[in-house]
């Protein structure tokens, strides 16, 4: 008999085994030339929106650096102007931004929303409109979930690197 035939009559045929070897080579394929450009255009849309803000922000931050009294201190023993500006000055601006930076990720999340529906790329801001337009609410929890953990593993590092950063708040006395 046939297969047509066999499973006409309800008997279950196996399908072929699918060639792995094939498949994973299609996959690398994919993902060494197509994947990494088609996140180009949604990451630069998500830069261009935020980068003047940080940009702002970071420049405020280093005029009143450079204003403070440690680094008249570092001018005054003749240190080069680049070894105060990254030492003394960047250190303590970028601080901040960082902190900033990693309270925003939530906002970078929603403003990925918008780049994932324009783009036509399936992602968790995708997810998360398709869970609200179909009241899937355990899906809006448990994205709301990921996100809130991603956004606390965030501000994490950001307190890690504050410490590794800034020598005041290292060891408290």
């Amino acid at each position: 008999m046939t297969e047509a035939a066999l499973s006409f009559l309800g008997v279950g045929v196996p399908p072929p085994a699918p060639d792995w070897g094939q498949m994973i080579d299609d996959a690398a394929g994919y993902y060494q030339y197509g994947y990494w450009w088609y996140l180009f255009f949604p990451s630069l849309a998500l830069l261009i929106t935020t980068i003047g803000t940080w940009t702002l922000t970071m420049r405020n931050n280093m005029v009143t650096t450079l204003a403070e009294d440690y680094v008249r201190m570092a001018r005054a023993k003749g240190l080069p102007g680049w070894r105060i500006m990254l030492d003394y000055a960047a250190r303590n601006a970028i601080l901040p931004n960082l902190v900033g930076f990693a309270m925003s990720l939530g906002f970078v999340v929603s403003g990925a929303i918008l780049v994932e529906y324009v783009f036509n790329y399936p992602g968790v801001g995708y997810m998360l409109l398709q869970a609200v337009n179909g009241e899937d609410y355990p899906l809006m929890q448990a994205l709301f979930l990921l996100i809130t953990v991603a956004v606390l593993f965030a501000i994490l590092a950001a307190d890690i690197l504050t410490a590794i950063l800034d020598p005041r708040t290292r060891a408290a006395r």
